[in-house]
């Protein structure tokens, strides 16, 4: 699941399925686990990343939070789409984005962890259980 969280979240360009099947291949890891998480990058979460990876990269460049968030409006509003190429805006979005997909593939790996051992457990119960019927 985290490998396709973190897939998913980086900027992939359309290959984050192929990329989490590779790296779960690669890793030993469940393809269908992997091309899930990478579905967490859709069209209503890509905003939320997008901004949320501009505005962490901007803070671990060292600009106000304050700052940060002028830039963002003002650049809704102005629509000067060439600073997005330009170091104003690319190169903390790459740092963001970086600790972001860090951030919710360590997250999702653990949830996912822990969901599994508790299905295992609930299977295991049930099992456990119709075995225990069978044997009376």
């Amino acid at each position: 699941m985290a490998i396709g969280v973190v897939m998913g979240i980086l900027p992939t360009f359309g290959l984050g399925i192929p990329l989490a099947i590779l790296f779960s291949i690669i890793l030993k890891a469940n393809r269908v686990s992997a091309v899930v998480g990478s579905m967490i990058m859709n069209p209503w979460t890509t905003p939320v990343f997008w901004g949320t990876s501009y505005f962490i990269g901007s803070l671990i460049l060292g600009k106000k939070a304050a700052d940060t968030l002028r830039d963002i409006s003002n650049l809704r509003s102005s629509g000067n789409w060439s600073a997005v190429l330009g170091k104003e805006i690319l190169v903390p979005y790459i740092f963001g984005n970086i600790a972001v997909s860090a951030l919710f593939g360590i997250t999702f790996y653990f949830i996912s962890y822990e969901l599994v051992k508790a299905y295992r457990i609930v299977k295991m119960k049930r099992r456990m259980k119709r075995l225990h019927h069978e044997d009376l």
